[in-house]
C-alpha cells in the first residue's frame, strides 16, 4: 500500500512534541473498505483524533479514549457530530460497555524491547515500563474491544518494528503474536512512505477478524 502515514493537519504548537500520528489517508481506506454509514467505529488510543474525523465525516457513529487531557481538549475542537471521545485509560476501555463496533482503527504507543524505561500505556509518564506486560496489556484491551464488535467486525492496526541504537524490536509481528486467540489474524498491508523517521525499520497496518 503505497500510501503517507504523515499527517496532514496542523497542530498547535504546545502539541508539536507529541506529533506522531498517521494521516488521514490512511484512515479513509479502512473506513471505506470495511463499513458503511451509520456503522460504529472505534479507536482506543485515540491521540490527536484523526480515526474519529474521518469516520464522522463519512457518516459513521465514532467513539475515541485518549489519556491526555490536552489531546482530547484538541480532539473536540470541531469534533463532528456523531464522534465522541473519553478522557480515560484504554486499559480500561470495556467500562464503556462499547456494542456493535465494526471497525477498531488505531495505532498504539509504541515500545522497544530494551532501553525504553517510560511506560507506553501511562503516554510514557511514569518508569515502569516492561516490554512484555506492555504486549499482554495491549492483548487485554484488544479482549475487551472483542466483546463489543460484531460478527464481522474488524480491527486494523498501524504499527512499525523499529529500532533504538544497535538493536531492532520486531513490535509488529510481536504484537500480532500477542493478539493470537484474542483475534483472528487476517493479513497485513507493508504502508510505504518515504517520509518514515529513521527509528522505524518498516511500518504496516494488520488486519484483524472478530
Amino acid at each position: 500500500m503505497r500510501l503517507s502515514s504523515s499527517p496532514s493537519t496542523k497542530l498547535p504548537r504546545e502539541l508539536t512534541d507529541d506529533d506522531v500520528r498517521y494521516s488521514e489517508e490512511l484512515v479513509q481506506v479502512f473506513i471505506d473498505r470495511y463499513t458503511a454509514r451509520g456503522d460504529l467505529v472505534v479507536d482506543p488510543f485515540a491521540g490527536f483524533g484523526t480515526t474519529l474525523r474521518v469516520a464522522a465525516r463519512g457518516g459513521r457513529q465514532a467513539i475515541g479514549v485518549e489519556l491526555l487531557d490536552k489531546r482530547v481538549s484538541f480532539i473536540q475542537q470541531g469534533l463532528p457530530a456523531g464522534a465522541t471521545v473519553h478522557v480515560a485509560d484504554a486499559r480500561t476501555i470495556g467500562h464503556l460497555g462499547l456494542k456493535n463496533v465494526k471497525l477498531v482503527m488505531t495505532s498504539p504507543p509504541y515500545m522497544s524491547r530494551s532501553g525504553h524505561p517510560q511506560n507506553p500505556l501511562t503516554a510514557y509518564q511514569t518508569m515502569d515500563a516492561d516490554y512484555d506486560r506492555y504486549l499482554t496489556e495491549l492483548a487485554d484491551v484488544f479482549a475487551q474491544l472483542r466483546d463489543g464488535m460484531v460478527d464481522d467486525g474488524v480491527a486494523v492496526i498501524n504499527v512499525a518494528n523499529i529500532r533504538h541504537g544497535d538493536v531492532t524490536t520486531p513490535l509488529a509481528w510481536d504484537l500480532q503474536r500477542a493478539l493470537t486467540g484474542v483475534l483472528t489474524f487476517d493479513h497485513e498491508l507493508v504502508v510505504l512512505d518515504d517520509k518514515l523517521p529513521s527509528w522505524i525499520t518498516q511500518e504496516y497496518c494488520l488486519v484483524f477478524r472478530r
